[in-house]
């Protein structure tokens, strides 16, 4: 999870975020390069999916896992939370 204003960047260039999940596919095999673009998702990048929930100007404080195995981002805030599972 990453918690930093960018706009049309190497890893998202379709809008501007002020926050991003990245859904790693294998912990132990992360990007290695020194480029931005090495964390875009790609089906044979490290990195398969880049997740933003919530509005754009959204900031998150955290993630945890619901009873069902559900994945949900938490706004930093705390007063909302976003269900990763339903994305």
């Amino acid at each position: 999870m990453e918690n930093k204003n960018r706009c049309y960047d190497d890893i998202q260039t379709d809008s501007c975020y002020n926050y991003r999940i990245l859904k790693i596919a294998n912990s132990s095999i992360l990007p290695s390069g020194s480029s931005d673009s090495d964390w875009a998702a790609g089906s044979s990048n490290s990195v398969t999916a880049v997740i933003n929930p919530g509005n754009d100007w959204d900031k998150f404080g955290g993630l945890t896992a619901g009873a069902s195995g559900e994945l949900w981002a938490i706004h930093d805030q705390g007063e909302k939370f976003y269900n990763l599972y339903a994305i």
